[in-house]
């Protein structure tokens, strides 16, 4: 154990050693000043007490613990005894920016990202810190996001409020469609899905506090930063024993409430080098339909795709950025897991050329994005083996236990039913694959052990009602999917000025709203999914009547409900309808 120990302290120390960027302040340049004196005025005010209380409630009460041997638990219990010494230490931390060394000793443990590792860069390092550490953190965190969505650019999803994955997702699929289809020879297009190695563990704080100065934080709050992600040391915990002591010099903590928004700030990096070389018509995005907003790039966290077309100048500027994007942030490219895909109309000359340029990329279609296909043909198979084989995997394993009837409806509505509910955010799943599904769960919850048969007593439908209508309240897998992909309807409704909105909107209903959307010409699959539950979000939505301009008397609903008739008053922000769906 002491040999592994060993290997694992050299593997970090060099990890955690800093590179001495030397392009940080030629790509800072690249971007612009974005906190206006009001931001910095809300980000370094004193902190309060109720802060602290917010903090801790927001904390998951039994993660593994650090140092300190507890978790947020005991906090959270005995806050009537220790809350006011507590708010105090962190208070007085807080308003002086007094050091954080003592409070930030952190363990790493590693978790394996293979069955059977047998490199150090095949374990995810997770940092355990201090939970006294993590409160502070994420007080800071908790005001650092409340003004992410107005600096950080509509490209990045991650973490931001009010953007989520599927909108990455939606877009992406959208593109590849695009592109599978494009077959005229004027331009081809390529598409680069980056691959970063220890993507966190590679910031360079010498870059993260350069660009911060120019976005414009406030100094105060640029020391607030790099007092936490400075102050800390690390130890490595295998099989629980603590070992060596790493001091380190660069890298952001998987585990630091913190350190997904401060390696967003990093990412402003990347973007705004491809952002310049676009200006300066030295990058192409793609548009998909004229009015379509042009993609250059997509992020989601350190998940980055970029598109541009497949000549031989975009990819050699393309690889000049992501030189300037490694010198600067210490970031590393795995080639060997980054992939490229090339629209159908591209030659297999350029295509040759463009893969001398950047490297040995895989140029394949069949690279997931965000953990969802990047493309589906007439075939669904592939999604639906992959899908269907998780929920069997989790079944076949809880079968050989024997657990109660109660622990059986936990299991099913915890975790099984959860298993295909990303996927239904974006794509209606096979009417059979929903059914094979609820076949394996009907099956499970009588009992059924290998081929056996047992009798399933009460009809699937009931068990999928409430309990309070006598059934058991499962899932209705093809209900819920169509609930999912309405949610993503309302979003175009009421968010318009989203990428995805913009990019839909231009493509399948350009001159009026999704309500009224027709299919369209050769659309993409996820667009069919979305345009199949219109019907359900139609159902659950109403006009709340103002002026009655936009409003078609004849056709749209206006009046809420057959027993009074009564028109909305326009005062109320939301009106219900009586199964709970409301509208603006």
């Amino acid at each position: 154990m002491r040999d592994i120990a060993n290997i694992a302290i050299n593997y970090f120390s060099e990890l955690f050693t800093t590179s001495s960027p030397t392009k940080a302040v030629e790509v800072v340049k690249t971007t612009q000043r974005y906190i206006t004196k009001e931001m910095n005025e809300q980000l370094t005010k004193d902190f309060q007490k109720e802060e602290i209380i917010q903090a801790i409630s927001q904390m998951h009460p039994t993660k593994a613990p650090s140092l300190d041997g507890m978790s947020a638990m005991f906090y959270q219990k005995y806050w009537n005894i220790i809350g006011e010494d507590v708010c105090n230490i962190i208070l007085n931390t807080l308003n002086t920016n007094a050091s954080l060394a003592n409070l930030n000793k952190t363990n790493i443990v590693l978790i394996p990202k293979t069955n059977r590792p047998t490199r150090m860069s095949e374990f995810r390092p997770i940092s355990l810190c201090n939970v006294l550490y993590k409160i502070i953190s994420k007080v800071l965190a908790n005001r650092l996001k409340l003004i992410l969505n107005s600096i950080i650019s509509e490209n990045q999803s991650a973490f931001v409020p009010e953007r989520l994955i599927t909108d990455n997702v939606l877009v992406g699929f959208e593109i590849m469609h695009y592109l599978k289809k494009k077959r005229n020879r004027i331009d081809g297009f390529m598409v680069v899905k980056l691959d970063m190695r220890k993507a966190y563990n590679r910031v360079e704080w010498v870059f993260l506090e350069k660009i911060m100065e120019k976005m414009g934080f406030n100094n105060k709050w640029i020391c607030l930063m790099m007092n936490c992600i400075s102050s800390v040391s690390y130890s490595i915990l295998i099989n629980g024993v603590i070992h060596g002591c790493i001091v380190p010099t660069r890298g952001l903590r998987q585990g630091d409430p913190l350190s997904p928004y401060l390696f967003l700030l990093c990412a402003k990096g990347l973007t705004g080098l491809i952002v310049v070389a676009a200006r300066n018509k030295r990058l192409s995005g793609i548009s998909i339909r004229r009015g379509s907003p042009s993609i250059t790039h997509l992020l989601f966290a350190d998940d980055s795709v970029i598109y541009c077309k497949a000549f031989g100048q975009e990819s050699k500027e393309l690889q000049i950025i992501l030189q300037k994007y490694e010198e600067a942030t210490g970031q590393r490219i795995n080639t060997e897991k980054s992939s490229i895909f090339f629209s159908q109309n591209t030659d297999e000359e350029t295509k040759k050329e463009v893969r001398e340029i950047l490297g040995a990329m895989q140029d394949t279609q069949s690279k997931k994005y965000l953990s969802l296909p990047s493309l589906i043909g007439r075939s669904k198979k592939r999604v639906v083996t992959e899908i269907k084989e998780r929920v069997g995997k989790k079944l076949s394993s809880w079968k050989e236990k024997l657990l109660s009837i109660g622990g059986r409806e936990i299991l099913i509505k915890v975790v099984v039913q959860a298993v295909p509910t990303y996927s239904m955010g974006c794509f209606l799943l096979p009417k059979g694959l929903c059914e094979e599904i609820e076949g394996m769960v009907r099956n499970f919850w009588w009992g059924q052990r290998n081929n056996e048969s047992k009798m399933a007593w009460v009809g699937w439908s009931k068990m999928c009602k409430s309990k309070l209508e006598g059934g058991m309240g499962f899932q209705d897998l093809q209900a819920f999917n169509l609930a999912m992909l309405a949610k993503q309807g309302w979003r175009m409704l009421f968010n318009s000025s989203s990428l995805m909105t913009r990019m839909y909107k231009a493509k399948y209903f350009p001159n009026g709203d999704i309500l009224n959307a027709s299919l369209g010409n050769q659309p993409s699959y996820a667009w069919k999914s979305i345009h199949k539950s219109l019907e359900v979000l139609k159902q659950g939505t109403g006009w709340r009547v103002g002026s009655g301009k936009k409003i078609h008397i004849w056709d749209d609903k206006w009046l809420p409900t057959p027993t009074t008739y009564k028109v909305i008053s326009p005062t109320k922000r939301f009106w219900r309808f009586p199964n709970g769906l409301g509208f603006d």
